[in-house]
């Protein structure tokens, strides 16, 4: 049963006041009967001043009462005081309880998405401004389709603000008009970049040329999600996090998505989740039917089905890479097939898993320190990867000319190597550096060691060894 409150709240001090007029008493003299200052006295009958036990007694021998029933109003005063001061903090606390469990504001606070806010006002307009609505009580979503590893419970507020973002950033893209027959007709384009990591800078162009939005919106806390598929205008939105920073998983990802657009799948809508949804999510036969479209694209699936005939228990990387290599696909693809099937244990030739984050990096979302709340996506988000650096001719023909020669790392290791069509293998690796590795660390030199190319070739350490050594730095070196 609730508490009444009422409307008006009378000060102790009122009725102290009416008792000095029956008898005709001034403040002054109240104050001289009790010893106390009069400013004391007239605080207390204005309000301002508490009445204390020892004011209590007095007053009650003054006026002829007790002590209790002075001490009874004043509490009964101060607590009315109180709940109405406290029911305007509960409320403020209700609203901003209300908003941390729609999204998640300090993720949102930490990426810049919005800025910190003045007061709770303050914070409710950037979150609407955010979400794009009116009213923080109704939040409309779209039908989305999702990718997850595997199914945990994920964060329906969490899910909101990473799609909200994606969707801010594809509003920034132009693309043309969309058409299933073009992307369908488009897939044997996008496989083809398969075939190496270097071609992966050209995916969302191509993409964004076939009228898809390409967005990547690194994942927040407790969405685990690999990627979605969202509609816009008309237009599919294909969005990764990367949260699993593989060549394997982007393709895999990315070709799922792909899938569900050309599958016409409908997705679910974030909204309905209730305690099972996560699950569900995963476990929705639209799910499994862009996983198995995605891996047929991927791999053929009887060519997977001899080769695995043929090399299981083992799986030598060699094996690997020539199977790949007749697929046209990188040998990330296939390992990561091969583990993800549990027919290859993860931690066995990991050497052979690339990261993708580092070829996508101008495509990848990142707060603006000079505008923190913006939503506006910075114009070299929407360019596409520059253009592949090459390796002069000279250069490589050099590279070709010492295999079989001793060079030496910067700790002092050393090591030969030999060509493997376009690649090097170093001797004390199975580790294969691609020509491409080579230009890209050729366009930083010089360097003073290895480590600024960790993140952008394979065997840095050799890598820099070959091409700091002066038979192949200077064109008149000795062979």
């Amino acid at each position: 049963m609730g508490t009444l409150t009422p409307a008006r709240l009378i000060p102790p001090g009122r009725l102290i006041r009416r008792e000095l007029e029956e008898r005709g008493w001034t403040q002054k003299e109240l104050a001289e009967i009790v010893d106390r200052p009069v400013q004391a006295i007239a605080e207390i009958l204005q309000g301002h001043k508490q009445i204390t036990p020892e004011t209590a007694q007095e007053l009650a021998a003054a006026l002829g009462t007790s002590a209790e029933v002075w001490m009874n109003l004043e509490t009964a005063y101060r607590l009315a005081l109180a709940a109405r001061d406290n029911e305007k903090r509960a409320a403020a606390i209700a609203r901003m309880a209300t908003i941390h469990n729609l999204v998640p504001i300090p993720e949102l606070l930490r990426r810049g998405w919005i800025s910190r806010p003045r007061d709770l006002q303050d914070l409710e307009q950037q979150v609407r401004g955010f979400l794009g609505v009116e009213s923080l009580h109704f939040v409309a979503m779209p039908a989305v389709n999702f990718r997850q590893a595997q199914a945990r419970e994920a964060s329906p507020g969490a899910l909101l603000a990473w799609l909200r973002r994606v969707e801010t950033i594809a509003r920034q893209q132009k693309v043309p008009p969309f058409s299933y027959s073009a992307l369908e007709a488009g897939v044997p384009r996008l496989l083809d970049m398969a075939a190496h990591s270097t071609y992966i800078p050209r995916v969302p162009q191509t993409l964004q040329d076939l009228g898809v939005h390409f967005v990547i919106v690194p994942h927040l806390q407790r969405t685990y999600v690999d990627g979605a598929v969202l509609w816009r205008d008309d237009r599919p939105v294909i969005a990764l996090t990367l949260r699993h920073d593989r060549v394997d998983n982007f393709w895999m990802t990315l070709m799922h998505g792909i899938a569900h657009v050309v599958a016409c799948h409908q997705g679910i809508h974030i909204d309905t989740f209730d305690d099972d949804a996560p699950t569900a999510m995963h476990e929705s036969p639209d799910e499994h039917h862009a996983d198995q479209m995605a891996r047929d694209w991927l791999l053929d699936a009887g060519a997977l089905a001899t080769f695995v005939a043929e090399a299981r228990p083992l799986f030598s990387a060699d094996a690997v890479k020539r199977f790949a290599a007749a697929q046209a696909r990188t040998p990330d693809i296939v390992l990561g097939r091969l583990h993800t099937d549990g027919l290859l244990e993860f931690d066995r030739h990991r050497f052979l898993i690339g990261r993708v984050r580092p070829l996508l990096q101008p495509w990848i979302d990142t707060a603006d320190p000079e505008s923190l709340g913006s939503t506006k996506r910075r114009d070299d988000m929407c360019t596409p990867e520059p253009a592949i650096p090459t390796l002069a001719t000279e250069t490589w023909d050099r590279i070709v000319q010492h295999k079989g020669r001793p060079f030496n790392t910067k700790t002092g290791k050393q090591f030969t190597y030999s060509i493997v069509g376009t690649s090097v293998k170093p001797n004390h690796t199975e580790r294969l550096i691609g020509k491409s590795d080579f230009a890209r660390a050729w366009q930083m030199m010089p360097i003073p060691g290895p480590a600024p190319l960790r993140d952008i070739v394979q065997g840095p350490a050799y890598v820099w060894a070959i091409l700091n050594d002066p038979r192949i730095v200077s064109v008149n070196a000795p062979a």
